[in-house]
């Protein structure tokens, strides 16, 4: 059986809320939970705080079950700026989402060091940046939800996201390259001697997964990933 997640999905015209819609969720589905479901994601985002990703969820959670919220692009932040008025009590609180605002919401309400803005086609690169997240693209995290965490994020860029409310029926495990025992101070040397690709391009997704953003193949950010290799700690792609 597939796990509960949760988002917002459109105004109660049908539409991805351009205006004109009214003010809350008039359809009980315009922000809701359902069962998981194949959406063509390309990017899982796992919390690496327990703490904080259930945090995220619960708040996901009570959002969803709140009529006093809806689906709203030009609004897509005011029921953000409700709650917060409101000193936090989601019960008092009211306004509108997108799949995106509500989310970074979720998180940020729930102590998240990130700013109040995003969408779909950067949500990557900020939730990364904050260090509290780790990224997954390979197709046992994409393609089914017996992976998933509570407050995982499955995102397809550019269009539509996610999160889980529950955790799937299987075990997550990180995976990490083997460790490197040798002297040499380049990281491309080392990952030559463990038989990786060194390359400049596949370097680049070693270092998004490992939570390096804005990867330039600077010495600081290379020797950062030449440590974790050598305490086993580098992140396999």
């Amino acid at each position: 059986m597939s796990i509960k997640i949760g988002h917002a999905v459109m105004d109660e015209n049908g539409k991805a809320g351009y205006g004109g819609e009214k003010a809350g969720d008039q359809t009980g589905k315009e922000i809701c939970t359902r069962k998981w479901y194949n959406g063509g994601w390309n990017v899982y985002l796992e919390c690496t705080s327990d703490n904080l990703a259930k945090k995220a969820a619960k708040i996901m959670e009570q959002i969803c079950n709140d009529s006093s919220y809806g689906y709203s692009q030009p609004r897509r932040w005011f029921g953000y700026k409700s709650i917060v008025k409101n000193g936090g009590d989601i019960s008092k609180g009211s306004g509108g989402f997108d799949c995106s605002s509500l989310v970074i919401s979720c998180y940020k309400l729930a102590g998240l060091n990130i700013a109040a803005d995003g969408y779909t086609g950067n949500m990557r690169a900020k939730l990364l940046a904050t260090g509290k997240f780790r990224l997954y693209q390979d197709e046992a995290h994409l393609a089914s939800d017996k992976l998933a965490k509570v407050g995982g994020i499955f995102l397809k860029e550019g269009s539509h996201v996610v999160m889980a409310l529950e955790d799937g029926s299987g075990t997550s495990k990180i995976d990490y390259y083997p460790k490197y025992t040798g002297k040499s101070g380049s990281l491309v040397d080392a990952l030559n001697s463990i038989g990786v690709d060194s390359s400049k391009g596949h370097r680049a997704r070693i270092a998004e997964v490992n939570g390096i953003v804005g990867y330039s193949y600077t010495a600081a950010q290379n020797n950062k990933m030449l440590n974790l290799l050598k305490a086993g700690k580098l992140i396999k792609i």
